[in-house]
């Protein structure tokens, strides 16, 4: 996403609807996106965070609320916060559904995509 129009924003809330999904959803999700093939969990933060860099441009453009903005930036610290080698195994896709991280997450994401729409 390094060009700044209104479908980049709208895969930015895509992005952060998909991470409300349950484990299940966004295992499909990743399949549908991936055309089946096994990728990383990873995949879920890299699409959010290509969006969250733009967020100031898209706010800027009245695309999104400012108002969204700390949920975002909640979500996008919690994400961050997940990263690491030394978490390398909440990237798992048996992490989705087991993991309390990824609970908060979807919480996370819920609280700011009530917000972006």
């Amino acid at each position: 996403m390094d060009e700044v129009d209104p479908r980049t924003a709208l895969r930015f809330v895509r992005s952060v609807a998909v991470l409300t999904l349950d484990a299940a959803g966004q295992e499909a999700w990743l399949g549908r996106a991936f055309n089946g093939t096994a990728v990383a969990v990873a995949e879920l933060e890299i699409e959010f965070d290509e969006g969250f860099a733009l967020l100031p441009s898209f706010v800027a453009r009245g695309w999104l609320d400012e108002a969204a903005l700390p949920a975002l930036t909640r979500l996008d610290e919690h994400l961050d916060a997940m990263s690491g080698d030394h978490n390398r195994h909440l990237w798992q896709v048996e992490a989705l559904a087991t993991r309390a991280e990824w609970a908060q997450a979807r919480d996370l994401a819920r609280a700011a995509l009530i917000l972006l729409v």
